[in-house]
């Protein structure tokens, strides 16, 4: 009984590097939303303006990652469901 085949393999790792990939987004956010807060408090501007925006594309990129890697989980589940009402 071979329910996981080498498209469910693939997909997993898929999965996996979407969600490190989240992971390490939301970090790089909270390191960087500090950032940003230590350069309002010392009234600088331009890296304060750079560090938003820095911190906006990171948690982008953490959200868009996150929500892929939720869709190909249910992928996975859905398919080996369907696989295992077969049998």
């Amino acid at each position: 009984m071979k329910i996981i085949i080498k498209q469910h393999f693939w997909l997993f790792s898929l999965f996996i590097f979407l969600s490190i990939v989240g992971a390490v987004g939301t970090l790089f956010f909270a390191y960087f939303f500090g950032k940003v807060i230590e350069f309002a408090i010392s009234k600088d501007l331009q890296n304060f303006i750079f560090y938003i925006i820095v911190a906006l594309l990171t948690t982008i990129i953490a959200i868009v990652s996150d929500y892929l890697s939720v869709l190909i989980q249910n992928k996975i589940i859905k398919e080996i469901n369907q696989e295992l009402r077969k049998k």
